[in-house]
């Protein structure tokens, strides 16, 4: 992916129009939640009625035929879970407080500000526009009021809340970690489809418009000194944990 010089001209604007580059002192814990809004930088959900939303919609169909039970259940994104999923030689559960709250706290950044962008949006969930697609929901708990189908189904499907955590993870791994790139952004892919297979989002939603979202997100939070300094500790102790030699920073 080259997004970089993207993401750079993009948060360029955003500083120039709000004046702000830092999130100390707002609603995030490293974004300046109150001021970045990602409707701004995430590419448009495809049209009501376009042949890319019937396309998107062709996918997700596609995608659940034939499939097993197991693969239609996906948890809520955590970055342990995810950790795990890369089968490196290490034990991510081990990992100290603080490395494991730099990715709780950025997490909490992209759900709300997804969270945001999803109500201005308001594209509608796979589920809604087609009675074809099936709702997986997430885990057994989904069947709560608070996680089940009919919760979900007014909440925006766009971009995916789930997926921009997986790539937000990705991004701040790859930094780290710029040996295991491929690895680190296949697992994210695969996470990011489980909610495609599980009827809830549309390819785009979890693949253009959350890997857009999360770039946005994370170098919105480079610029934020606590943001730098908790990385580079959480840096330190990863690539040691994977027993690597230290690279330029």
């Amino acid at each position: 992916m080259n997004v970089r010089s993207v993401l750079v001209c993009a948060w360029a604007v955003l500083v120039a129009a709000t004046g702000i580059a830092k999130a100390d002192g707002n609603s995030g814990h490293y974004v300046d939640l109150d001021h970045l809004d990602l409707v701004t930088f995430i590419p448009p959900a495809p049209a009501k009625g376009s042949r890319a939303e019937a396309e998107d919609l062709a996918t997700v169909l596609k995608e659940q035929q034939g499939r097993k039970t197991a693969e239609m259940i996906y948890e809520r994104f955590s970055f342990l879970r995810y950790a795990k999923g890369l089968n490196w030689q290490w034990q991510p559960e081990q990992l100290s407080t603080e490395t494991k709250a730099l990715f709780d706290r950025l997490n909490d950044d992209v759900q709300v500000a997804a969270a945001k962008a999803k109500r201005r949006i308001n594209r509608p969930r796979p589920f809604v526009l087609s009675t074809k697609v099936e709702w997986a929901g997430r885990t057994k708990a989904s069947s709560s009021a608070n996680g089940g189908k009919q919760a979900e189904a007014i909440i925006g499907s766009y971009p995916s809340g789930h997926s921009a955590k997986a790539y937000a993870a990705a991004f701040v791994l790859a930094a780290m970690v710029p040996e295991k790139v491929d690895e680190i952004f296949t697992r994210a892919d695969t996470v990011a489809w489980e909610p495609v297979i599980g009827g809830s989002h549309f390819p785009t939603d979890s693949t253009t418009g959350a890997r857009t979202a999360a770039g946005v997100l994370f170098y919105a939070a480079t610029q934020n000194p606590t943001f730098k300094s908790d990385y580079q500790k959480a840096r330190a102790e990863i690539r040691a944990a994977l027993k690597l030699t230290d690279q330029a920073k």
